[in-house]
């Protein structure tokens, strides 16, 4: 009779252990996730703000350098997310403002131990894609939320379908001109702003500059440039195409070091991948030096004619989970948050920062705000037809490319050194 007691008991454990294992097997698999390549994520995209339940959001954000030491970001920001708590009143936002020098690290940090914010806006760059914490903040934006940003931005920061980070501004890589040298050389200012030119018209500035060479080598600009544009080209083709632009080798003086004043002074024909203030910077020079001659805006050389092409550097904001996450509505709240700063209305922080907004409506405003001489408005019209990418920079660019790229051109270091360091810091390989 025990025996046979023990039977039954063990029957009736097996049939629940199956039962409860199937259970939590259907449950998993038919789970809310995404999956992003070989990654699944497990969210409820479809979780919704809970109305009768109040969220607590941490936000991060920098702080934005104003001139003299005016601290003018703070106020804004503020009275942004003030705005936002009105509009939603069971949504309280704890603000924390990060150090230009030390904020990617202590992000970094938040990362490793899982104690990233709710909402975080990045500077200048789009973050990598973090599997554990982060979730992609558009699955829960509607298609017309999804449509306000310019489509060549959404589509950078798409990845399988999912938008993984809301678009904040952008800060396209120009390129200034002499506009009497360009004209000199036959060469169409309105016309390369309205249809992009190709590598091959350097040639004809070339021959009627008194320098030859085109200034910064910075890590955005005319080496970095040519290898993103150009990823399929050897190590000893791009060295090749940069001497075209850099010769006669080697210089006699370090003509990095005095790029802005042999550009102001007539002699350097195109300044290379820098942001809008620099153009800004140069222009007042110009018009208060009274040169005689006008910086111009240009958008980077390309491969094919009557494109234009368009680096840029990027503000994003992201959504992430943390030890303490309330649950899937809280990251929808997070979304919430993510959206009302990115779509944000307000122009004078992006014309005083000299980013575009990064939706098309705030960015023609934006545009319209400023002088009627501003090259910068061309900026607008750019993003909306561009091909626009992202730079391909080497890690250690200030380290090790840099210098040897500068020793290669002041005739220290050879063809072949020069080649080692491209390969290295572009191609992988020792």
């Amino acid at each position: 009779m025990m025996k046979l007691n023990r039977r039954r008991t063990l029957r009736v454990l097996i049939v629940v252990l199956f039962f409860v294992s199937g259970f939590f097997s259907v449950r998993y698999f038919h789970r809310p996730r995404i999956r992003l390549g070989e990654h699944y994520l497990f969210v409820n995209y479809r979780a919704k703000v809970n109305p009768k339940k109040n969220y607590h959001l941490q936000l991060w954000d920098y702080r934005w350098p104003g001139v003299d030491g005016d601290q003018w970001y703070e106020p804004f920001i503020t009275e942004l997310v003030k705005e936002f708590e009105k509009a939603n009143p069971n949504i309280r936002v704890e603000l924390s403002l990060l150090d230009f020098y030390d904020g990617p690290l202590e992000f970094s940090k938040a990362l490793a131990s899982g104690s990233v914010p709710d909402v975080y806006c990045s500077a200048y760059d789009i973050p990598e894609f973090n599997y554990r914490w982060q979730i992609p903040a558009g699955i829960f934006l509607k298609p017309e939320e999804l449509n306000e940003y310019y489509p060549s931005l959404r589509k950078r920061l798409t990845s399988e379908n999912y938008l993984l980070t809301l678009p904040r501004w952008s800060v396209p890589l120009i390129w200034v001109g002499n506009r009497t040298l360009l004209e000199k050389a036959g060469l169409s200012v309105e016309g390369i702003q309205k249809q992009g030119w190709v590598w091959g018209d350097y040639t004809k500035i070339k021959e009627r500059a008194e320098y030859s060479c085109i200034g910064n080598l910075s890590a955005n600009g005319l080496l970095t440039q040519i290898v993103s544009q150009k990823p399929s080209l050897s190590p000893s083709l791009i060295l090749k195409t940069l001497d075209i632009f850099n010769g006669p080798l080697p210089w006699k003086s370090d003509l990095e070091a005095n790029m802005i004043h042999l550009f102001l002074s007539g002699k350097l024909p195109l300044i290379a991948g820098v942001r809008p203030t620099v153009y800004d910077f140069l222009r007042q020079k110009a018009a208060a030096s009274h040169l005689g001659w006008e910086p111009v805006l240009l958008p980077p050389p390309s491969e094919q004619s009557r494109r234009i092409i368009l680096p840029v550097e990027n503000g994003v904001i992201g959504i992430y989970r943390h030890h303490k996450s309330g649950g899937d509505d809280q990251l929808a709240a997070a979304a919430r948050l993510a959206f009302f700063l990115s779509v944000n209305r307000q122009t004078h922080p992006w014309q005083r920062l000299k980013v575009v907004p990064a939706t098309p409506t705030t960015a023609k405003q934006w545009a319209q705000n400023l002088e009627p001489n501003d090259g910068n408005r061309l900026l607008v019209d750019w993003l909306a037809e561009a091909d626009v990418y992202s730079l391909r920079r080497s890690p250690d660019y200030q380290g090790k490319v840099y210098p040897g790229l500068k020793n290669y051109l002041m005739g220290r270091v050879s063809r072949d050194e020069l080649e080692k360091i491209i390969v290295q810091n572009y191609f992988g390989r020792k």
